[in-house]
């Protein structure tokens, strides 16, 4: 760092105006208003200005340019410090990472696509590590906050038109001002893109993964000159997402992945998604001392989705889901402010509910060990046992089964919290805070299936009346009693109801007025729940899981603001941990229990320089180490002990690093690069099978900037980088990284 300044000062001198120190970054996502400098969470932030600069159009944007964030399955998920916002293992219902717009919190589902890209958005908070205090519920991991421009009392119009080499066309425009002056403003947003993907379908002969997103806002701000103190914002959105499922695979047998994406799936595998999302934000100065906030949340998402199961042309297996969310939520906060205490105290309650319907054409391969054991117990020799069995799976290889699952969740959550910093002296301030958790969770689950094929027939194997004839007919009853045993119906009359207290507490210390140190202990939670057993037609309970997170933080500023170094490392001690373990009968006998323990460390360095006022360069590291200390196995289930093993999509290492360079006559040019070190692809004994290496993609913005149009030619992944997201050995699949893209930007701002 010496080093590093001590350029910084030689440079400096060689220039004849002294730079400006860098803008101050308000982190707005703990609910109070604070610098990301006085900020002890780790948190990365990208503004509305940077977006743009960086060509920034979706989330998995944002996250390519934060340390320790990655994706998961391209635009449909994400891990921060290596935990999945779903999940780690497959177990639990509920998420561990949530995206929150404009205050309330989104499904899992809203990741994909338009309501999450980045268009009019103003601000990005990234937040790593627990947040479970002051965010609630599904934030054991992290949270995303993303806050989309606000109207104001001046006009404005703004748009652009975005086309690239791979037949992908965006569309978006924004606008607004006064309705009242000075006290009602509105504004309208609006974005449509068209995407052809890169996967092609041989089997139907059309893109894979092509989609249509579409989406809608309008905002009012009303400040009444009657009431000063009162601020009301009101939004509306609406979106659409019609296309190829939310990833998609392609085939890893065949002589070049990368250049040669195809996929061989019979069945199509489609995603449609219809979204609406309501807020109203109501803030009141009570006094100098105290705000009051309320944040009224309402959504509603329906989706409808088919894919193929076995990824082959043949007609084998296939599914089919239709569900819907609807959620409410309502917050009610007091924020208080004096010299030495900022605070807050504050309630919430959600409720959430998602009926569904999951429908499947499964091919259970014909179990020719229960088949002899069967044999055997009604006094049929080993060895002829064994060969009649496998006789029998001869003629029927695989047992055909029609599902069909009718399921309703909810999800209703009460919590008090509060948060606070004291400056003890004016060097130290204690932090602490605190929530009380409370949920209620029912579940009503009723199932059917039906044998689909042929049974093999008895007169095949012996006259009628022979012991062969007659085994037949009784393997042809135990295989319908099998069918039969995956049927059933679960009535949630009684909720399920989880209880937690989460505490934090820590120190800052001030050494200067550029320099801070800080340690934070939080606990982190999620919720139990139930997961539906379909081979065995029941509803199986588990309980919450805890971490204890231990965390230190530097911030620190140099040569006169216009150099930032932030940094924080943790260790966290994750406890009664939900993961799906696998019974035996067939390839459905699976269920989420607590039966897992892992421990998590890292660490995360942000720096940010201001070489003059033309150019800044930036850059992020992350180090991030996860590991199942534990992972007991209830007695009857698969050996499958994971004891060792590190979570999916989990890099070691992470990095970005780059710069942006724009001159006064308007013209700019924007560069970065970002590093994922390699990665596992699954959670398994035999992970090692599934990994995928590490890549290095470079991605570049330049153009020219008129101050009322704005003109610019992007590339993404430069060098054509050739590397994998995913790899499933067993069914041969792969998720490849995104070839060069280029494009061209033309967009206007009145």
């Amino acid at each position: 760092m010496g080093a590093f300044s001590a350029a910084g000062h030689a440079f400096a001198q060689e220039q004849e105006d002294e730079p400006h120190e860098l803008d101050v970054v308000v982190v707005k996502g703990e609910k109070v208003e604070r610098s990301l400098q006085d900020t002890v969470s780790s948190v990365a932030v990208l503004s509305s200005v940077q977006l743009e600069e960086k060509n920034i159009i979706t989330l998995g944007n944002v996250f390519d340019q934060i340390a320790n964030v990655t994706e998961t399955y391209p635009g449909a998920g994400f891990t921060i410090r290596g935990v999945s916002n779903r999940n780690v293992s497959g177990g639990g219902a509920s998420g561990l990472a949530t995206v929150f717009l404009d205050g309330a919190a989104l499904p899992d589902a809203y990741i994909t696509g338009a309501p999450t890209d980045m268009w009019d958005i103003d601000q990005v908070e990234v937040l790593r590590g627990p947040q479970s205090t002051l965010q609630g519920r599904n934030t054991l991991a992290g949270a995303v906050i993303i806050n989309t421009v606000k109207p104001t009392y001046d006009w404005d119009l703004r748009g652009r038109v975005t086309h690239t080499d791979h037949r992908s066309q965006t569309y978006s425009i924004a606008g607004g001002g006064p309705i009242i002056e000075d006290q009602l403003a509105f504004r309208v947003s609006a974005e449509y893109k068209n995407d052809k993907g890169f996967v092609q379908n041989v089997t139907r002969n059309t893109e894979e993964n092509a989609k249509e997103l579409s989406s809608g806002r309008i905002k009012l701000l009303w400040e009444p000159e009657s009431i000063p103190e009162l601020t009301a914002g009101l939004s509306y959105s609406h979106s659409k997402y019609d296309g190829g499922y939310m990833f998609s695979y392609s085939r890893a047998d065949v002589d070049d992945v990368y250049n040669r994406r195809i996929d061989l799936s019979d069945e199509a595998n489609t995603f449609k998604r219809d979204s609406d999302f309501a807020s109203l934000n109501l803030s009141y100065d009570l006094n100098d001392v105290v705000t009051l906030n309320s944040i009224t949340a309402w959504s509603s998402e329906d989706i409808s989705a088919t894919y193929d199961l076995d990824y082959t042309a043949k007609p084998q297996n296939y599914g089919g889901i239709d569900e819907s969310y609807e959620t409410f939520s309502q917050e009610l906060r007091a924020n208080y402010e004096t010299e030495r205490l900022t605070g807050l105290v504050g309630l919430y309650y959600s409720n959430r509910e998602r009926p569904f319907v999951d429908t499947s054409l499964s091919n259970v391969v014909t179990p020719v060990g229960t088949i002899s054991a069967l044999l055997q117990g009604g006094g049929v020799d080993q060895a002829s046992a064994d060969a009649l069995a496998a006789l029998y799976a001869a003629d029927l290889p695989i047992i055909p089964v029609d599902y069909r699952g009718v399921g309703f969740f909810k999800t209703e959550n009460y919590a008090l919290f509060a948060d606070g910093t004291y400056a003890v002296t004016p060097k130290l301030d204690l932090l602490a805070g605190f929530r009380y958790d409370y949920e209620e969770f029912t579940q009503t689950a009723v199932s059917t299936t039906d044998f689909v094929g042929t049974y093999p027939d008895p007169a095949d194997y012996g006259a009628p009346g022979s012991a062969f004839y007659n085994a037949i007919i009784g393997i042809n009853a135990g295989v319908a009693g099998l069918v039969a045993s995956a049927e059933g119906s679960v009535l949630g009359n009684e909720p399920r109801t989880f209880e937690a207290f989460l505490p934090k507490a820590g120190l800052t210390y001030h050494w200067t007025d550029d320099l801070s140190t800080a340690f934070l202990v939080q606990r982190g939670y999620r919720s139990g729940g139930s997961t539906y057993n379909v081979a065995r037609a029941s509803v199986v309970p588990y309980d919450q899981e805890y971490t204890w997170n231990y965390e230190a933080s530097l911030r620190s500023s140099w040569l006169d603001g216009r150099l930032t170094a932030n940094a924080n490392v943790y260790y966290t001690d994750w406890k009664d941990q939900q993961v799906t373990v696998y019974f035996g009968l067939n390839e459905y006998d699976y269920n989420t229990v607590n039966a897992g323990k892992s421990t998590l460390y890292g660490a995360e360095l942000d720096t940010s320089y201001r070489v003059n006022d033309e150019l800044n360069i930036y850059g992020s590291v992350g180090y991030s180490k996860t590991k199942f200390d534990e992972f007991e196995l209830d007695k009857g289930t698969i050996a499958s002990d994971l004891t060792g093993t590190e979570f999916a999509f989990a890099p070691h290492w992470t990095s970005s690093i780059g710069g942006h360079y724009e001159t006064s006559s308007g013209y700019f040019a924007d560069i970065s690069a970002n590093y994922r070190s390699s990665q596992y692809s699954t959670v398994a004994a035999d992970q090692a099978l599934g990994k995928v290496d590490g890549r290095v993609v470079v991605n570049a913005n330049a153009g020219y900037d008129a101050d009322t149009w704005r003109l610019s030619v992007f590339v993404n992944n430069v060098f054509d980088e050739e590397y994998l997201q995913y790899y499933q050995v067993l069914t041969s699949r792969v998720m490849v990284g995104d070839p060069r893209v280029v494009g061209v930007t033309l967009g206007f701002d009145f």
